[in-house]
């Protein structure tokens, strides 16, 4: 895990955060450390962390990583910008069934350790057969995969369940993004 600081000419301390690998207790003490860090000596200026993925794969918490970016993004006192890396490339990558090379490139590269996490996903899209290929290649790793067809499923989920992880279809009739987000 790595971390930049850099002070800026407008009033903004920007973070930076990279290769966090799954390693969530480290990124939530990290977390915790700027904030400290920021209140003690740039107290008044804006707080800006930008999350340079590698959030997956080779940790034993890639789950609790998730979480924890989610809570720090949720925080209104912070500007917080999440990139996605190359292992959470490489993840999407291995879900694609035509391109079976793509696992094991993923699972060669830390990509096992996912299934010790268990996370927990909603996949909304309008063809069965891209929820079906989610459903086996996330389960396949042990993560518990809900899948949902129309908007209306999609909302009934995430007043249900929290969920780790949202894979949508952007396409789906009637989808508002920012009210899906914010209830996500």
């Amino acid at each position: 895990m790595r971390l930049f600081n850099q002070s800026s000419s407008r009033g903004t301390v920007i973070y930076a955060i990279g290769d966090v690998h799954g390693e969530a207790e480290r990124l939530r003490r990290l977390h915790e450390l700027i904030r400290e860090r920021h209140a003690s000596r740039h107290n008044g200026l804006a707080l800006k962390l930008v999350h340079l993925g590698d959030y997956v794969d080779r940790g034993p918490d890639s789950a609790g990583v998730i979480e924890a970016v989610r809570a720090f993004e949720a925080d209104s006192d912070v500007t917080c910008i999440s990139l996605r890396g190359n292992h959470e490339e490489m993840m999407l990558d291995a879900l694609d069934e035509v391109r079976v090379s793509a696992r094991a490139d993923w699972v060669s590269n830390g990509g096992d350790k996912m299934k010790s996490s268990n996370l927990k996903v909603l996949v909304a899209d309008n063809q069965p057969s891209v929820l079906r290929m989610y459903t086996k290649a996330l389960g396949q790793l042990g993560h518990g995969v809900d899948t949902a067809g129309d908007l209306r499923s999609v909302q009934s989920h995430l007043d249900a369940a929290p969920y780790q992880i949202l894979i949508i279809d952007l396409g789906l009739v009637g989808v508002d993004l920012e009210e899906t987000l914010r209830t996500f």
